[in-house]
This record gives C-alpha cells, structure tokens and sequence, in this order.
C-alpha cells in the first residue's frame, strides 16, 4: 500500500510539471542514493547557454538551451535526509537534460549568489 501511495504522490507531482522538469526529476530518480526518499523541492531558471559558454567547443556561441538550478531533498548513503542543489542543461531540440559538473556549475551560479548578497548600486 505505501508503495502506491508513493507512486501517486510522484505522478501527481509530475502532472503540473513541465517538460524539462519531468526530465529533470526522472534523471533523479536514476541518480539518487535512495529514490523513494527524492523530493523535488524547486526549479530556477538560471539562463540559456552555449557550447562556448559551457566550455565545450571553442568559438561555437548558438545557443543551445537553457540552465536550470534544481533544489531537491534525498537521502544520502547513510541514510541522513539531504537539501542539494544541482545545475543542469535542457536541450529542446534533443529533449534531453545533463548535470553539470560541480566546476561548470560553479562559474555559472557564483554571480548569482554574488548579486543575492551584494545589491549592486
């Protein structure tokens, strides 16, 4: 019975979601330590990026897709509810999501929590 509960509460959950989301949140259930305790908690849309902008391919700046920064809660290896943060690009034309690496997504998400805590004149 718990295990149908939890099915409905996640399809209920990505019923009101958008594509990217949806994408976003089954690659999680993929990735997590312990998906039955994933909780999608927020999406951010950061911006759009580029192959340049991302550090893959020199001179290529057509842009790709977006970035979003996904806030979500699970539990880690020992078992400890966990709040994470993790960046990914959307393509639209592939439908597809990527995490970024901690690196990439630290160039991307520093000026913005830069700005949050410097208000700029």
């Amino acid at each position: 019975m718990k295990k149908y509960i939890v099915l409905l509460v996640l399809l209920s959950a990505c019923v009101n979601a958008t594509p990217e989301q949806q994408l976003i949140q089954a690659y999680m259930q993929e990735h997590v330590n312990d998906p039955s305790s994933y909780e999608s908690l927020s999406f951010q849309l950061i911006g759009s990026y580029s192959n340049e902008g991302l550090g893959l391919v020199s001179g290529d700046t057509t842009l790709r897709g977006e970035l979003i920064l996904h806030t979500f809660r699970t539990k880690n290896g020992a078992g400890a509810l966990m709040q994470k943060k993790v960046l990914f690009t959307y393509d639209p034309a592939l439908q597809q999501v990527s995490a970024l690496p901690d690196s990439t997504a630290e160039r991307w998400l520093n000026p913005v929590q830069i700005d949050e805590v410097i208000p700029t004149p």
